[in-house]
């Protein structure tokens, strides 16, 4: 049975994390797979009210929940209060493998192959029944919104290369994403490698130094918007509440999308610049037409490039 786990749990770390973090941690007794905060990873200036942390979860679980349906593993899930830092995020009840579920074989692979689809789209609109099932996607306080529109693409690009220039002109934050940067050629397991930000292998190496010493918001800016701009399509995660469990659920839905997304053929990427400004959080508010607080924004589409991986800690290195 913690054979038959364990395998689950190579598809949840899968899962995509802020700066490629990884801040979970799970304990397998028996049936039970739980799902904990690995609070040490923590963006102190990046997250500073632990939502990105709590996305990441949200993440996970929706991987590991989606790994155990398609290997006839599950039982049921529970979710904890979020409230006790001690307590498990959620628990997985399971049982031995019966088999698989061939419906669900896309999604696995879409697990298994999924990367953050850095830089510009083909020119190419995604599928209307993709755009139905996206928009119908719903868990727990988290909705979807697709904007495929020129000028709202425009919108959202505008308001995530102002998010960039903010978040950038803070050298603390700068100092805190340089230690997450990661060259092509390290064996370390978490933090976002050069590659997956288009950068060449000379250019990794110098990269993290770059960025901690140099406002490089203008440039990421810029690129960031060609890339929003030619993507297809933009997706917009709301909430009701700000509140851990409304996060969790944001995570869910993204990942579930990404998912849906990447099984079709297209490919996400996050741009979540826009967010950590409650000032242009509101302006994003606003597209979407409703007292909805915006907690996710990213793109999909047909990306130029294919990115190899990102680095994951495997799963025995993530136990309690």
């Amino acid at each position: 049975m913690r054979e038959q786990v364990e395998a689950l749990l190579a598809f949840a770390v899968r899962a995509p994390s802020t700066h490629n973090s990884q801040p979970w941690l799970f304990r397998v007794t028996g049936n039970i797979c739980e799902l904990y905060a690995d609070r040490s990873r923590k963006l102190p200036e990046g997250d500073k009210d632990s939502r990105c942390l709590y996305i990441s979860l949200g993440g996970c679980l929706e991987n590991l929940e989606s790994a155990a349906k398609y290997f006839d593993m599950f039982e049921s899930t529970g979710i904890g209060g979020l409230t006790d830092l001690t307590a498990p995020v959620a628990r997985l009840n399971l049982h031995s493998s019966r088999g698989t579920i061939a419906d669900l074989l896309p999604t696995v692979k879409a697990m298994a192959g999924r990367f953050n689809a850095r830089g510009p789209s083909l020119a190419k609109p995604l599928p209307d029944e993709l755009s139905s099932r996206l928009i119908a996607l719903i868990e727990g306080d988290a909705r979807l919104h697709l904007f495929t529109d020129k000028d709202d693409r425009a919108q959202c690009a505008e308001l995530t290369a102002r998010g960039m220039r903010i978040a950038h002109a803070d050298k603390a934050f700068r100092a805190e994403l340089s230690h997450w940067m990661v060259s092509n050629y390290s064996a370390r397991k978490d933090g976002i490698p050069g590659y997956a930000m288009l950068a060449p292998g000379p250019l990794s190496l110098v990269l993290p130094r770059l960025i901690r010493t140099f406002n490089m918001g203008p440039l990421l800016a810029k690129l960031n918007t060609q890339s929003i701009l030619s993507a297809p399509a933009v997706g917009v995660i709301t909430t009701s509440f700000d509140t851990p469990r409304a996060w969790l659920d944001t995570g869910r839905l993204f990942e579930r999308a990404s998912l849906l997304t990447n099984a079709q053929g297209a490919k996400t990427s996050v741009f979540v610049a826009a967010i950590e400004s409650p000032e242009l959080r509101k302006e994003l508010g606003a597209m979407v037409g409703s007292d909805l607080l915006p907690q996710f924004l990213f793109t999909l589409g047909f990306p130029l490039y294919t990115l190899p991986l990102s680095p994951r800690h495997p799963p025995s290195e993530r136990m309690v």
